[in-house]
């Protein structure tokens, strides 16, 4: 990355030539810098090169006087976003402290590369044009932020990250340019002092601070009297005697021991709402949480975290979550003053359900007893994880799901008396198939995904919290769900009844056989043998996943891509690519022509629950005669029945036709009744 520089002198210098010239900008690897990223006003500029608190800066001059710095982001800050490598953002800032210009140069985000479109971002980092990079981080520190993020949904973390690394590159260069005053306090520090205090003594001291927002504030008056929305104490483990009380000597000296020169939060919450929020698992970053010093914004990845550990205060009262941060700056320092600032959304007012973000902060000072010339204090803060409040917004929906699941289930528990009605069983299964599609896949957009399981296996190995999956309430209800009802009946209680998007082929396929007149029934199914080979593909595909996911998470996620479900309930077709699209509308005429192709033949996640129903308690009835009668075998549209008329668990999707067959008079050749038959022969020969 720092080749950037040498050949960008070449390049700038060169003025209109820029559009034809080349840079190394990446590893030494030459790239064109287009003439767009060039801002206008440092148009025929003499460039030179600076090396910025160690960093490779170019400046612009003309007549002898700069008039401004370009800057690529990951120099100068090396968080990494959620696809695990930087984002490359080229900066020009003017001497007067405006940004003139921010351009996405390279990223690899996974969501932006196969799924939400990478204006957006775009859109995101264009904000920061044009305005002043002191009032940008005066408004940011003060709540106000003219910063949107309302337009990244789905991308929130990169978005974040693109926010920290111009924010802090800017920051940098205005400093050591004098654009900034620089920040005071470095030769202030925490004394050593050591008192043995109680939990009581270490907040009147102020050594701890405490601070609440009550669910009122946050979620209207008629939430007044509910836990309290944020309720934490914070505070900064370096100093002795905070550091010795909550966490022992022991255990103290080994941190001071392992990260020597670095200042340690603690924070302890026992509130309804979570520090950590949705991109601490996937994206590795505190998206809800930043700490704030002068014009310092700091900002916390998975590898600051520390969550194991025991406060060792008698008196301390029960927290349900609990944290110690390492705070990735050399800058701060916890003898000078800072804020905790939590990112919450507030209803706009008690009859609305608009909201808006609400930047809470917690302010610390060191108490002055406690500080070699001045102090400040470390903040802390931990919330309890926002599950609780998602469950209690979409209560109803989640009702209505764990019903569908009910009714699935009691199906299954009663599949002999419910299947004997072949047209009852049918409608009644289209409708449990629309119910689905409706509820899971329009409306909630909770489709599970092999993506799911790649997920979980991540954190069990990262080892985080498992628990952050609660905050997805209809993944978790139909993880949970799946699981057993696999296990208790095999794959048909989800493949064939829950999952929208085999639904929604079932229901394109029993459409056309009712729409279509029978004679124009054009039918194609794969022949015995390809269709042998082909119904272990998805074992193939599932396992060649899972172990891309072990080694690389994205690629995983992008190869995954193979299931429709992100294109057919979340983004949408018209805002894929091209060969998405066609992919998909592939796969529905397949589903037109031959009963759920995808399903059978190339989804990962049924390649999965069909390993899970090798372990099936309850198989499906059978008789003795099935294995002479071929009648279930033909009428089996998934063709879950061999020659001898046995079930592959692995294949049966749960239609129960067949069981309907089988307690059938009419049908199944045990059951005739020689009295019925010659009634129904007769019936015929008046018919005619």
């Amino acid at each position: 990355m720092r080749t950037f520089l040498a050949g960008l002198v070449v390049l700038l210098a060169t003025g209109p030539l820029v559009a034809q010239s080349h840079i190394e900008l990446r590893d030494g690897q030459p790239i064109v810098l287009p003439q767009e990223h060039v801002p206008v006003s440092f148009a025929g500029s003499i460039w030179q090169q600076l090396a910025i608190d160690g960093k490779p800066v170019m400046e612009a001059r003309r007549d002898g006087e700069p008039v401004g710095y370009l800057f690529l982001t990951h120099e100068l800050d090396d968080m990494v976003a959620y696809s695990g490598k930087p984002l490359e953002i080229l900066v020009a800032l003017r001497v007067d402290g405006v940004i003139e210009q921010v351009d996405l140069i390279d990223h690899h985000e996974p969501i932006l590369l196969v799924g939400i479109p990478e204006q957006v971002l775009h859109d995101y980092i264009d904000q920061f044009e044009g305005r002043h990079i002191e009032r940008l981080l005066k408004d940011n520190i003060a709540g106000q932020s003219q910063i949107s993020l309302d337009g990244v949904s789905g991308a929130t973390v990169t978005a974040l990250v693109a926010d920290q690394i111009v924010f802090t590159g800017a920051r940098i260069i205005a400093q050591q340019i004098g654009i900034l005053a620089r920040d005071r306090g470095r030769e202030e520090r925490l004394s050593e002092q050591y008192e043995t205090l109680s939990w009581a003594q270490l907040v009147d001291t102020g050594l701890l601070h405490h601070r609440t927002l009550s669910a009122a504030t946050v979620q209207g008056s008629e939430h007044a009297g509910e836990q309290d929305w944020l309720d934490f104490y914070y505070g900064v483990i370096n100093q002795p005697t905070v550091g010795i009380a909550l966490l022992g000597g022991e255990v103290y000296r080994s941190m001071m021991a392992d990260h020597p020169d670095q200042t340690l939060l603690i924070l302890l919450n026992n509130g309804s709402y979570s520090f950590r929020g949705s991109g601490f698992v996937r994206g590795g970053i505190f998206d809800r949480l930043q700490l704030t010093q002068g014009l310092e914004i700091i900002r916390f990845r998975d590898g600051d975290y520390k969550y194991q550990f025991r406060v060792k205060l008698e008196d301390a009262p029960h927290m349900s979550e609990k944290a110690i941060f390492v705070v990735p700056s050399d800058s701060f320092n916890p003898a000078m003053p800072w804020e905790l600032e939590v990112l919450v959304m507030e209803r706009v007012h008690d009859t609305s359900k608009s909201k808006r973000w609400l930047h809470y902060k917690a302010p610390f000072q060191m108490p002055p007893a406690y500080v070699i010339t001045p102090k400040v204090a470390f903040g802390e803060l931990v919330a309890q994880s926002m599950a609780a409040r998602i469950w209690s917004e979409k209560k109803v929906w989640i009702g209505l799901y764990a019903a569908l699941w009910l009714v699935v289930v009691l199906v299954f528990t009663n599949r002999e008396r419910i299947s004997q009605n072949r047209k009852v069983l049918e409608r009644f299964h289209i409708a449990v198939l629309a119910c689905s599609i409706l509820l899971l896949g329009i409306g909630q957009k909770g489709q599970p995904s092999v993506v799911n399981i790649f997920t979980f296996v991540d954190v069990l190995r990262s080892g985080s919290e498992v628990s952050i999956f609660l905050s997805e309430p209809f993944l978790f209800v139909s993880w949970i769900m799946i699981t057993i009802t696999t296990i208790l009946w095999g794959r048909g209680p989800f493949c064939g009844w829950i999952c929208p998007y085999g639904g929604m082929l079932e229901i394109v396929h029993w459409l056309r056989n009712h729409l279509v007149p029978r004679r124009w029934h054009h039918w194609y199914e794969m022949s015995d043998t390809w269709h042998h080979r082909l119904k272990f593909l998805p074992y193939f595909i599932f396992v060649a996943l899972l172990g891309i996911s072990i080694f690389s998470l994205n690629l995983a996620e992008m190869m995954a891509e193979l299931e429709p479900f992100k294109t057919t309930w979340l983004v949408g077709v018209t805002n894929r690519p091209w060969y998405l699209a066609l992919y998909w509308g592939w796969l529905l005429i397949m589903g037109l022509v031959t009963f759920r192709f995808f399903c059978r033949y190339l989804c990962p996640l049924g390649g999965y629950l069909a390993i899970l129903a090798r372990f099936q308690v309850f198989k499906l009835p059978r008789r003795n005669f099935c294995t002479v009668c071929k009648i279930c075998t033909k009428g089996c549209s998934t063709r879950a029945i061999d020659g001898d008329g046995v079930i592959d668990t692995k294949e049966c999707f749960g239609c129960l036709e067949c069981t309907n067959q089988m307690y059938d008079e009419m049908v199944c050749p045990p059951l005739i009744r020689p009295d019925l038959l010659e009634q129904y022969e007769e019936a015929k020969r008046v018919a005619s």
